[in-house]
This record gives C-alpha cells, structure tokens and sequence, in this order.
C-alpha cells in the first residue's frame, strides 16, 4: 500500500480532491465535482451548502476508487476566501452559502468604512479598504435584510471551517481565510472585537483560528463512514486556494516568487517582514508554514482576455491560432494598446471602476493586433505587480508559474522578454490540492513533506528574457502606462 495524502480544494465553481504520494508529491488520482453558483438577484452568488459536502464525498470516493491500492494518511483542506455559511444551533445550514464574488454589500462596505475606519480596518485586518466581498460586508447584510436568519444564526463560518466542523468536530480557519472576512486582527491573530460588534456576533460564532500547518482534529467515524475513510486520519486546517497553490509550486521559504496564469493572474512571493509593504497595496497574509509572509499581487482578467477576445471575434478554432496570427506580429502591436482590467483593477487601488479597452487604432490594424495587444497588457500587468513586489528593493530574477494559460510558449516568451527575467514553468494540475495535501502531511508530523519537488517530478522549462526586443517592450509599455495613468488617474499607482 503506498502512503499517500488527501488534498481538497474547495473552489468557486468545482471542488477538487486530488490523492498524491507521501514521498514525493506524485498524483495519484484528481477529481472534480462541480456546481453552478445560484444568482437569485443581480450581484449576488450562492450555492446550497450542502452541496459543497456532497462534492467533497463524491470527490474522496472517485479518487479512492481510481488509486485503491493506497493507504491515506493525512487530509489537509484548501479553499476560496469570503465565502461563508450561516448555521443554527444544531449545526445545520440555515441559508444557502453566499460566495465570494456576491456583490449586494456596497452599501455596508460604504457603512464599515464610515464606522471602523478606513485607516483603522487596513491597520487591523491587512486588507487594503472595506469591500462588499468582505464577509463583514454581507454579514451586516442579512442583519438588515434578513433578520430572522441572523437571529438564528449561532455560526457564520468561512467555508473551510465549516467543511473542518463537518470532518472533525472542530471548526477552525487559518489567519489567511480569517482574514479576507474583513474581521480577523492580524495583530493579535484573534476575531477583531469592533468588527464583531459591528455586525453583534460573538467571537466564537466565527469558529477558532489556527496555523495552516497545525491539526484541525481527527476524522470522526462519522465523516469517515461518508467518504469510505478510515477514522483517525489527522486532518489540516489548510490555507487560501493561492496559497496552497503557491506552496505545491515550491514556494516555502523567503526570496522566493511564484505565480499563476489561468483566467487571473496572482504573483505571490514569500518575504521575511511584513512591514515595509505595508500601504503598497499588496495583500498580506502569514506564510502557511510558519515563517514569513506571503506578499500577493493580483490581475483580474488575464487568459480571461484572451477568451472574450475569441468569443467576440467568433473565431472557432480556438485561441492558438489567434496567438500564432498575433506572434507573427513585432512588439508593440503596431502601436495598439490593450488596457486589459475588465472587470476592474484589484492590486494596488482596488479600483472597480477601471474598465479594459484598446487605444491607438487604425483601420491597417486587425484582429491579430487586438490579440498581440491584449497578450502584451496581461505582460505589462505582471510587470507592474513585480514593482509592487520589489517596492522595498526586492530584486527578483525569477519566478515560477503554473497555470493553463504556461502551455503557450509565446506567452510564456512574452513574458520573459517584459519581466526581464527568467519565467520558470512547472506542470503542476491543480495546485491547490497539492499544496493542500502536503500541508496534511505536515500536521501529521511527516516534515518530509517539505521537500516535495516544486510541480511535476518530471522538470520544468525555463524562458529566458531576450535583451534584442528589451526596448521594443519598453516602449509598448511606456504607452500602457500612459493610458492607465491618463484614463484612470491613480489606479496602478495605489497607497496607503
């Protein structure tokens, strides 16, 4: 029997659980189960709660049954941010979960701000202003509109702890998901007192907060007999998807820089001190291993642009032949400039006003313009999150990247020659699950864990910045700068 770990990922539209080998990170089996978020308004996202357990069951058995000769030794949970469930007295869902992404809370974004703080709340949480994603934000919601549930309500757990109270008995949280509820002190590490009073919840509705590394509980016979386990199995309290991710990747200790290129783009690096970024509008959370901090930039629409493109363009044969027409193109797009924030800027100004557009065009450009436009902002995005992450003079020289979007060696190319240093890309499918898995591991007590190779065990490909094309890429990125600054005053720039 091979020893191996259970990593699960609670995801916005699909729950991973993937099973890898104890000794060195092979996935053994990966499923999916997946759901589609209810929008019963405009803005807003919910799912049954229940139904995040019913995938996590289905997911354990499909793996156990595609790797039955295997011997489970540890579980460790990942998840989303925000997204959290209100219980009654009996631990029972008493209204369906609403997601991160729900928008309802503006106007109780607006009220935080007013009544904490804005200073006080970035102070206190690490989180750069109030927000209507913040869990506070909605909490104070359902107070207003829905008072009866509140008045029921003895638990309003973030996801993971609820999935943890389901598995263990115990319902508990990292510092990393406790954070993005706007309501967690990262100075003392405890539920933030003004917050919960501000939305009338005791500390312990919101369930304990532990290191992400450390053991939620043991696997009662009861979650044991649902997912086709044995009792007994220690069980993490895990971390935040991207940073469960970030870890499965290799990146565990100070000075390192990883990131991911799917439908956004998060730069994550791992730093010592947390206090020189502080006002750089970079999220901050405690590294899940215990040691430092994990610094994160964030765009929001990355691959995501190249996949409106396709579809506005009606192209049917997908995106590769769009880059390959946009790749015969020099750099600069022939003087086209993509702005590519669609759905708004995250990192540094949190700026939801920030829409995406093209700028110098003529009618000698074409469809391959747009495309080798729009790949040359999502460049120039990393580009100024990597000055974020280099604002205390932070010298980076390379990153490592996974993610859907790593297949396009163009891309990926692009990316050196505007980074000017070397992009470094690893297979690692479903990242977070690995990444959940090793810390289960760790809180099991197998250190071994930490030297799992960073992605596959097979290697990785390293793309090197051409200096020939460095100053065509300064110039298409002097005029991405132009536009930003001049369209959308500040937005790019951030502060405290």
């Amino acid at each position: 029997m091979t020893p191996a770990s259970l990593g699960i990922d609670l995801g916005t539209s699909a729950t991973k659980v993937g099973l890898y080998a104890a000794g060195d990170g092979r996935q053994l089996a990966l499923s999916s189960q997946s759901y589609d978020l209810a929008s019963p308004e405009s803005g807003w996202a919910e799912l049954d709660a229940e139904e995040y357990w019913r995938a996590v069951g289905c997911g354990v058995r499909d793996v156990l049954r595609r790797a039955p000769s295997v011997d489970v030794v540890a579980m460790g949970l990942s998840s989303q941010g925000q997204t959290f469930v209100c219980l009654d007295s009996d631990d029972q869902p008493l209204r369906p979960a609403i997601a991160w992404l729900d928008a309802r809370a503006h106007r109780e974004a607006a009220e935080v701000r007013e009544r904490l703080g804005a200073q006080a709340f970035r102070r206190r949480t690490g989180l750069p202003e109030p927000s209507a994603i913040d869990s506070l934000s909605k909490i104070l919601w359902l107070r207003r509109h829905e008072p009866t549930t509140m008045e029921r309500c003895r638990r309003a757990l973030l996801l993971p702890a609820f999935i943890a109270l389901r598995l263990t008995s115990r319902a508990v949280c990292d510092p990393a998901n406790g954070a993005s509820t706007g309501m967690l002190d990262r100075l003392t590490g405890e539920w933030w007192h003004e917050a919960l009073a501000l939305c009338t919840l005791p500390a312990q509705a919101m369930g304990e907060v532990a290191p992400a590394r450390s053991v939620a509980g043991e696997l009662t016979p009861d979650a044991a007999g649902a997912l086709g386990l044995a009792p007994g199995i220690p069980v993490a309290v895990g971390t935040n998807d991207q940073y469960a991710g970030a870890l499965a990747v290799g990146n565990r200790e100070p000075g390192r820089l990883s990131g991911t290129l799917g439908t956004a783009m998060p730069l994550l690096a791992t730093v010592e001190d947390a206090a020189p970024f502080e006002g750089s509008g970079l999220l901050l959370a405690p590294h899940p291993l215990g040691s430092g901090w994990f610094a994160m930039a964030y765009t929001k629409t990355a691959a995501a642009c190249l996949d409106w493109l396709r579809r506005i363009l009606d192209d049917t044969a997908g995106t590769g032949l769009l880059v390959d027409e946009a790749m015969a193109l020099a750099p600069g797009a022939g003087g086209v400039t993509c702005i590519p924030h669609l759905t708004g800027i995250s990192t540094p100004s949190f700026d939801d006003s920030v829409r995406g557009g093209f700028l110098g065009l003529s009618l000698g450009h074409g469809r391959a313009h747009l495309v080798r436009a729009a790949m040359e902002a999502v460049c120039f995005s990393a580009r100024d999150s990597l000055a974020l992450l280099g604002s205390v003079g932070r010298d980076w020289s390379e990153i490592t990247l996974t993610g859907g979007a790593t297949a396009s060696t163009d891309w990926m190319s692009m990316l050196a020659d505007v980074l000017g240093i070397t992009v470094r890309v690893t297979d690692a499918p479903e990242a977070a699950c690995r990444g959940a898995a090793l810390l289960g591991l760790l809180a099991s007590g197998d250190e071994g864990a930490l030297d799992w190779p960073a992605g596959s065990p097979q290697g990785d490909v390293a793309y090197q910045p051409n200096p020939s094309v460095a100053g065509a890429y300064d110039t298409a990125y002097s005029g991405y700068v132009q536009a930003m600054d001049a369209l959308y005053p500040g937005a790019r720039r951030g502060g405290s």
